[in-house]
């Protein structure tokens, strides 16, 4: 009984002693995927690794970015939403303040005005 099954090597080379070696294109993957941390070794013993951020990593660094966007979009809509409040209150916006009749024509012309 013959099975015959196709495998797809990656060509590499050490960058130690310049050895020219193939690993299967899973091991390349694995390798590749956890950088840093996974270590291979040319034929002669040399130790290798990829440089660079893992999948992982770049996943925790996407998603950091993300929240903090998140977080200053919502500290400048609750600034917006204070500076509209304390307008529709009278309060001037540079010297802070409070003008009677700026709140009374806030509340008169403009009762629709939600800050």
């Amino acid at each position: 009984m013959t099975i015959t099954q196709p495998i797809t090597f990656h060509v590499e080379e050490c960058c130690a002693c310049g050895v020219v070696f193939a690993m299967t294109q899973e091991f390349y993957n694995a390798r590749w995927a956890e950088k840093e941390r996974g270590e291979f070794y040319c034929p002669n013993g040399h130790s290798q690794h990829y440089v660079g951020k893992s999948d992982k990593q770049k996943a925790r660094e996407a998603e950091a970015r993300y929240l903090a966007e998140v977080d200053q979009r919502k500290a400048a809509e609750r600034e917006l939403k204070r500076h509209r409040t304390r307008a529709k209150g009278g309060a001037c916006p540079v010297c802070k303040r409070s003008f009677v009749q700026l709140a009374r024509h806030v509340k008169t012309q403009h009762p629709d005005f939600e800050p």
